[in-house]
């Protein structure tokens, strides 16, 4: 860190712990410094640098308002879900309802349970 020194115009921190402040001031590790490291936009030259950026800026509210939308149709499409079940348990349940009574109906009484019951034969019918 030494021989980095007269390189240096803002100070510099080594992988071993070392810290040099400003031009001159050496720590080694004998303290604990306050480091933090200010976060630099740099400077925009170009309307064309600064037009993508403002592109980027745009892309990320675009692609936060569409996360947000797929979100608001999840959960719709978890509600209507729910609802197309439970129509469905009520029309099963109104289905075999139907069923056992259409069958009741439909049941042959008499001559014609006998009939209906067993296959019936064209010389059963002496035509």
């Amino acid at each position: 860190m030494f021989r980095v020194k007269d390189y240096l115009n803002g100070g510099a921190i080594s992988l071993d712990g070392g810290v040099i402040k400003g031009k001159g001031k050496l720590l080694l590790g004998y303290s604990d410094p306050k480091i933090t490291f200010p976060v630099v936009s740099g400077s925009l030259k170009t309307p064309d640098e600064l037009k993508g950026h403002q592109d980027v800026i745009t892309k990320t509210r675009k692609l936060d308002d569409k996360v947000k939308l797929l979100e608001a149709i999840k959960t719709e499409i978890s509600k209507q879900e729910m609802v197309c079940e439970e129509l469905l348990e009520k029309f099963n349940k109104r289905k075999r309802k139907f069923d056992e009574i259409s069958e009741n109906i439909t049941q042959p009484y008499g001559n014609e349970l006998v009939l209906w019951r067993t296959p019936v034969k064209a010389e059963m019918l002496d035509l």
